[in-house]
């Protein structure tokens, strides 16, 4: 038998951030990405030339 471990239960900041990329076409891309703790990242394609972007927002503050 298997003992099971107790864990205590952490608080996550859960929260959505506006994020405008810039692409190398020239076209501006906003998108909402889903932060973490302060960390969120996305893929992000371009609707003008295909082009794919991986965005990181680190350490976001909630607003």
């Amino acid at each position: 038998m298997i003992a099971a471990e107790h864990k205590e239960a952490k608080e996550i900041n859960v929260s959505f951030k506006q994020i405008c990329v810039a692409c190398d076409c020239g076209n501006k891309i906003k998108k909402a990405i889903l932060v973490i703790n302060g960390y969120g990242f996305d893929d992000v394609k371009c609707s003008k030339c295909g082009k794919r972007h991986f965005v990181v927002a680190e350490d976001v503050e909630e607003e």
